[in-house]
């Protein structure tokens, strides 16, 4: 693995982990007005940040930081993905284990869309 890669995926998780709050975690993904905007406003924090920690700042670094980790934030795809394969009933159990389980499986799912998206973005660059 390149260190730029490396310091990308560093700037990511302290975006995406230290500099959500959680309106915006518990809002971004909800089918309102309110979800978009929450949405938006964690990428562009999101971006921001990645940005000026790479100090990249060209358009096309900033898109591919941009849309895909809205896309897949504001679509819940991780959450898609656990429907898909039949784990989505994990998120209604009464079972705090499997409800734990459940959200650390939508976690990982979560970042390894983002990573990936991040090591695409790189073979662009």
């Amino acid at each position: 693995m390149n260190d730029a890669f490396i310091h990308l995926v560093l700037w990511h998780f302290i975006a995406d982990f230290f500099f959500q709050t959680r309106e915006m975690s518990e809002q971004k993904y909800l089918p309102t007005k309110s979800g978009f905007k929450w949405c938006t406003i964690h990428v562009i924090v999101y971006t921001t940040i990645i940005s000026v920690g790479t100090s990249n700042f060209s358009m096309l670094f900033i898109a591919g930081i941009f849309f895909p980790h809205w896309i897949i934030d504001r679509y819940s795809l991780a959450a898609k993905w656990m429907k898909f394969i039949g784990r989505d009933n994990l998120f209604y159990s009464i079972d705090p284990l499997q409800k734990s389980f459940g959200a650390v499986i939508y976690v990982v799912m979560d970042q390894i869309l983002h990573i990936l998206c991040l090591k695409i973005l790189l073979g662009f660059l």
